[in-house]
């Protein structure tokens, strides 16, 4: 049985919040540019820039998702694909399914105008037609489609699924294998690789979603199942360095994290995709360290209000928005934003935890179901060959 982190449960539930924080803010077209107001421009472009820092909370995500799913290879040499990949789709594919159909819905049911006040990246959601073709790439995340048309999170799903299906082939012929720089290495080469491949072959509408860009964020998950496979090494050395070392590495992992916004922003060059994510990718490793080497963060980390937080996340994820989203359609021309973000919030977080409690849980426990059966059937068509050779 894995190892049971809650203080990586509560960190994933804080970089959701940061998630819903930056799409409320997205809204206001202040804060789709360069504005002219100084407190406005010092919360984009500093370090206080991580309290909504959503694509780097979907990078941290995709790390802790590799330091979890690496936990049980560790553990035992012999985790079957099939059960696996059972559970893995049942976990993260039967609540998607459940929130886009939702969100289908919701489209159809608007009309498409847009909302006065709202900046173009938000009145751009929800907005293409309804068409067999777009539902059907959506329910199976297949091909590369506008993953903008009905929720757009869906972008980061459909990598961890990609990724999530191949991942014990990583873990097997990669981290298992290989030393810590070897497959470091491995890494950075991936990265580099479907990173040069996606600017050359794909389109502004595909660059997020292309196959080739799926390669760079499997380096993501190496570096989390690379964290877990040294994990008590790490940990026993990073507690008896001095506390005031490991607070400037908790201040290195800030400023790594919201390295893009505040190093020279203007210069292209030296923010590349490839080069950003695994600076921020030094970020999310360092929160992770801190959040497991600490008595004093784990315990805050422990808090039930936190640890909610967590386990929601992930339905948290996929609702704001379109909860969001529905509200701006009803309270747009009456209330003023701030009522209607407050409204968002407390909605999303009451879905969520029926979510979590009557779709995500349930799909979990599908999966654990199924992953029996199917140990249980893999082992009887061994048994007539086992008895054979006795």
């Amino acid at each position: 049985m894995p190892e049971r982190y809650q203080q990586l449960d509560a960190l994933r539930g804080l970089a959701a919040l940061t998630v819903v924080l930056q799409h409320f803010l997205s809204v206001l077209p202040s804060m789709d540019a360069h504005s002219d107001n100084a407190w406005v421009n010092l919360w984009k472009y500093s370090p206080l820039h991580i309290t909504w820092a959503g694509y780097e909370a979907v990078i941290f995500f995709f790390i802790l998702s590799g330091f979890v799913l690496s936990l049980p290879f560790y553990g035992d040499r012999n985790t079957q694909y099939s059960s696996y990949a059972f559970k893995r789709i049942c976990r993260i594919y039967l609540p998607y399914v459940v929130a886009i159909l939702i969100a289908m819905l919701v489209s159809m049911s608007f009309s498409k105008g847009d909302f006065a006040g709202a900046s173009d990246w938000f009145n751009g959601l929800f907005k293409d037609d309804f068409t067999w073709k777009s539902m059907f790439q959506h329910m199976f995340l297949i091909g590369i489609f506008d993953f903008k048309a009905f929720n757009p999170v869906v972008w980061s799903l459909i990598h961890e699924m990609r990724i999530s299906l191949i991942f014990p082939f990583i873990m097997f012929f990669v981290v298992n294998r290989l030393n810590w720089k070897i497959t470091l290495s491995v890494a950075v080469i991936l990265s580099v690789i479907g990173s040069v491949l996606n600017s050359k072959f794909s389109t502004p509408a595909t660059v997020t979603i292309h196959y080739f860009i799926t390669i760079h964020y499997i380096a993501m998950f190496i570096v989390g199942a690379l964290l877990a496979k040294h994990r008590y090494s790490w940990i026993h050395w990073f507690k008896n360095v001095q506390k005031s070392l490991r607070v400037t590495g908790l201040l290195i992992g800030v400023l790594a994290y919201t390295y893009s916004y505040w190093f020279f922003p203007g210069i292209s060059f030296i923010h590349l995709r490839l080069i950003d994510n695994w600076v921020i990718s030094l970020g999310a490793v360092l929160f992770i360290m801190f959040s497991l080497t600490s008595q004093t963060v784990s315990q805050l980390l422990a808090k039930s209000a936190l640890l909610f937080v967590g386990k929601t996340s992930y339905s948290i994820y996929l609702y704001h928005l379109i909860v969001l989203y529905v509200f701006m359609q009803f309270f747009n021309d009456n209330l003023p934003l701030w009522v209607i973000y407050i409204l968002t919030l407390v909605v999303t977080f009451v879905l969520s935890k029926f979510a979590y409690s009557h779709i995500e849980l349930p799909s979990v426990a599908i999966g654990k179901w199924g992953a029996k059966y199917i140990k249980r059937g893999e082992k009887s068509n061994k048994a007539p060959s086992a008895q054979t050779t006795t």
